[in-house]
């Protein structure tokens, strides 16, 4: 089983053009924008049935994360796997060595996810999760990892892009992390705007900027997940400043200005 050590959250995997946000950056402060609805309607139409199992607890107390929860989260939102209801499970098996693989093929499972979470100390857990074949009966991956108890977010969606990447073919992506803007609507009709940055599934949210009436807008992300760029005004007359803000110590500057007249 391989064995990882998670010391700092990773970068993000993915970023946009920053050419993207000096186009936006043309748009003046009084440019009123409609909202951004994204509905999901349906993933595939037969995602991979796969039944991922409660991981076991060697530990005092509570766990201090439900993976199974975050990993089967990950999945379903993706849309390629159809994740089995635990209540249909006939065993809850921990490792490899304790499954009956003929469990699973009975509730149509074609991969199986095991796991445990070891207390090794203060705020020191041990994670091992294994991803089975159930009708080759094989296992496709074994890991092992150590984490803080505020690192065991991050593990399960470590867990849940390598799951991805062994039945997909494709890297992963829940082990990354995403910027936004939420606007607000005070009862004085005044226009808060908050550039915010968050884990891929919405966690763990944290404010960088806010404006009240200066549209902040079309943040991306330079390559190392170190900086973000966005669009944002310094007063109603003014053009727009492109920023360049790093996350880790909150300090910006301006890279590019435009003129705010037509």
């Amino acid at each position: 089983m391989t064995s990882k050590k998670v010391t700092s959250i990773k970068g993000v995997q993915y970023a946009f053009m920053l050419i993207v946000v000096v186009a936006m950056a043309t748009i003046p402060p009084g440019t009123a924008a409609g909202a951004l609805t994204i509905e999901i309607t349906q993933g595939e139409k037969s995602g991979i049935p796969i039944a991922a199992v409660p991981f076991r607890w060697h530990g005092t107390g509570n766990p201090p994360e439900n993976l199974r929860g975050i990993v089967a989260a990950d999945l379903h939102r993706s849309g390629r796997f159809e994740l089995l209801p635990p209540a249909d499970f006939l065993s809850r098996p921990s490792e490899v060595s304790e499954v009956r693989y003929k469990d699973w093929r009975l509730i149509k499972a074609e991969a199986l996810v095991v796991g445990r979470i070891t207390e090794k100390g203060p705020d020191r857990f041990e994670v091992s999760f294994q991803l089975l074949d159930v009708y080759r009966e094989r296992v496709k991956v074994a890991l092992r990892y150590t984490a803080s108890a505020d690192q065991l977010r991050q593990v399960a969606h470590q867990i849940s892009d390598r799951i991805f990447y062994e039945m997909t073919g494709i890297k992963g992506a829940f082990d990354t992390r995403i910027a936004y803007v939420a606007m607000n609507i005070t009862e004085e009709n005044d226009r808060v705007y908050q550039l915010m940055i968050a884990d891929s599934d919405g966690h763990n949210a944290q404010q960088i900027l806010k404006t009240t009436n200066l549209p902040v807008l079309s943040p991306a992300w330079s390559p190392n997940g170190q900086w973000l760029a966005y669009v944002s005004f310094s007063d109603n007359r003014s053009g727009a400043n492109v920023w360049l803000q790093d996350i880790s110590t909150g300090s910006r500057r301006p890279v590019a200005r435009f003129d705010g007249s037509a």
